[in-house]
């Protein structure tokens, strides 16, 4: 929940699916995208990393100027981000906001304002340049790590289960801590500690998508997995998603072995129409 002038909101995450259908299709699911929300008390979440992704597309990038420059949404920090969090609030994982800004055309921040904030990041040569980088390397890059990450994991019996995931993350969380932030997590072994893993449910998030999407489905990751498994790290932070019926059905079964996301309501794009 976050509070805007006084009213509390749910935090909803729109995945990139779910966002593209609603900016293609204002006379039905725009329409009941507005009255749910309000109705509901809803606010839209949105990841840069859909915003990057819709960028490549001139015409859906121009329809989400154009539609959320009116309707508020808030922008969720990113995977990066997250983790740092996690890390600098270690274990008040709980005192952490998922969220990096807020944009309104109402507020008296004009660089709030959705049309002048991109105008502004289009002229910034080290976002593009980071844009450039994430578009030729980082997501290969990325992929090639799940892809070590899934050659490196065997199944307890002769194929994979559910329950193997709560193994997977048990194993995989302190590694993944250890890579990406050596000497934090050498402080704490010298103090006969390990990292307590309801501290990090971004990377939980993370790491339970990869079991479900990769191993239990027996699939090759894609580039586009990344940006799934980038844009759902966040769920644990907020209140409600919208996704499609895949990445629901992964949510639904993470549910049924861990409660750390018990109170996130998940919805499909269904819920639009």
């Amino acid at each position: 929940m976050k509070n805007i002038n006084g009213t509390e909101y749910k935090l909803c995450l729109l995945d990139t699916c779910v966002l593209s259908e609603l900016l293609k299709n204002p006379e039905k699911e725009r329409k009941n995208f507005i009255k749910l929300f309000l109705d509901n008390y809803y606010v839209p979440c949105i990841s840069i990393w859909s915003i990057l992704e819709i960028r490549q597309a001139k015409k859906l990038f121009n329809q989400f100027l154009d539609f959320f420059s009116i309707f508020p949404f808030l922008l969720t920090k990113s995977s990066i981000d997250i983790f740092k969090d996690e890390i600098e609030n270690y274990p008040k994982y709980n005192e952490i906001d998922p969220i990096l800004s807020i944009f309104s055309f109402i507020s008296e921040n004009k660089e709030l304002h959705l049309n002048p904030f991109f105008n502004k990041l289009e002229k910034n040569g080290s976002f593009l340049m980071y844009e450039q980088q994430w578009k030729s390397s980082w997501k290969k890059e990325a992929l090639e790590s799940i892809l070590n990450l899934k050659n490196n994991f065997s199944p307890a019996g002769s194929s994979y289960k559910a329950t193997d995931s709560l193994r997977f993350v048990r194993e995989a969380l302190p590694q993944y801590i250890y890579i990406h932030e050596t000497e934090w997590s050498k402080n704490l072994i010298e103090k006969g500690e390990e990292p307590d893993p309801r501290c990090f449910p971004s990377i939980k998030m993370s790491l339970y998508t990869v079991f479900f999407r990769f191993y239990s489905e027996l699939r090759e990751p894609k580039i586009q997995d990344i940006f799934d498994i980038s844009i759902n790290n966040i769920v644990p932070y907020l209140d409600a998603v919208i996704t499609e019926k895949f990445q629901a059905e992964i949510f639904k079964k993470i549910k049924r072995l861990d409660d750390f996301i018990s109170h996130v309501d998940i919805k499909t794009i269904n819920y639009l129409r």
